[in-house]
């Protein structure tokens, strides 16, 4: 799976790459604008298809968590692509990753603090 980087935009640009496809360098040079584009490539998870948990903090504490689920025949999840909203449970192993992440996200800038 390849896909652009933290930008609304990047959401729409999600492709599904196998093994030997011949069409990989080509789709790469599209993706990365020719080489000047970062882009992530990650695997995929076939359970994708169940939703992908996003948590929810304020302040660094972790208030819920929701799936995003794709619509039937797309391979993105997102809510711009036709992805649902379904309920998720927000387990005590889950809201203590979020809370030892919080400090990194704190600094990157991504979630600002209660005493901030």
């Amino acid at each position: 799976m390849v896909k652009g980087r933290s930008t609304a935009a990047a959401a729409r640009a999600v492709l599904r790459v196998r093994r030997g496809d011949p069409n990989l360098s080509s789709l790469l040079e599209i993706a990365t604008n020719g080489g000047r584009v970062p882009v992530v490539a990650q695997a995929y998870l076939p359970a994708v298809r169940e939703g992908d948990k996003r948590i929810i903090l304020l302040g660094g504490e972790p208030l819920g968590a929701v799936l995003r689920v794709p619509r039937e025949g797309e391979l993105r999840a997102n809510f711009a692509s036709g992805g649902s909203a379904a309920p998720a449970p927000l387990t005590l192993a889950i809201a203590r990753s979020a809370e030892s992440l919080a400090p990194a996200l704190n600094e990157l800038g991504l979630c600002s603090s209660a005493s901030t």
